[in-house]
């Protein structure tokens, strides 16, 4: 039997995340300084790209996302070099995959290489700090909180969600919940978020 406090403090902490991990929200604070950060790092297409010039090129476009961006500042060249590459490598989609496929397009200014593929770092970028924050958001809201109260706040969830969760999610006690509440509130999020989509009501 949850108690009055139990329930008020579990209220509190449910509001806020949902205000912190909102899309419009976050859009506001993560997206928009790195879409505006992109927009306003100037560079001279050279004549000739090494290897050497473009990893330093898309290292410095990094460095300066970083620095310009929504909370996390990076002093060293070098490690936003590794992360430029580690990107690329990972996500870069032109005339072919990966870094070697960028590098290739990077030599070819008819096609605007450069710009597609910062982009594309933009679009990782993004992601890599809107997972950050969230998780921010989780460690700092849920973390420290008692057993008993994150029992609170998943039967809440439970309660409130319950005809819009997945059905093996319906079956679930606040007990087994308890310990996974950033997942369940993750699903209510993107149930929400596809709902806004659908009925045109996302704002950004």
């Amino acid at each position: 039997m949850m108690s009055s406090d139990d329930r008020i403090k579990a209220e509190i902490v449910i509001d806020n995340i949902f205000r912190m991990i909102d899309e419009v929200y976050i859009h506001k604070r993560i997206d928009q300084p790195i879409e505006e950060a992109t927009l306003s790092y100037a560079f001279v297409y050279p004549e000739a790209i090494s290897h050497h010039l473009f990893n330093n090129i898309i290292g410095d476009f990094v460095m300066h996302l970083f620095n310009r961006g929504p909370s996390i500042k990076m002093q060293s060249k070098t490690i936003a070099m590794a992360e430029a590459v580690s990107i690329i490598e990972m996500g870069y989609q032109g005339s072919s995959n990966g870094y070697h496929a960028a590098f290739l397009d990077a030599m070819n200014p008819e096609i605007n290489g450069l710009e597609n593929i910062f982009q594309q770092i933009k679009e990782v970028m993004i992601s890599i700090f809107r997972g950050k924050y969230i998780q921010w958001v989780y460690d700092t809201n849920i973390t420290p909180l008692g057993w008993p109260t994150k029992i609170v706040i998943a039967e809440i969830l439970l309660n409130q969600f319950k005809p819009y969760l997945p059905s093996n999610i319906q079956k679930v006690s606040p007990v087994q919940m308890a310990d996974s509440i950033p997942l369940l509130i993750n699903t209510i999020q993107t149930l929400e978020d596809k709902y806004r989509r659908l009925t045109g009501r996302l704002n950004v």
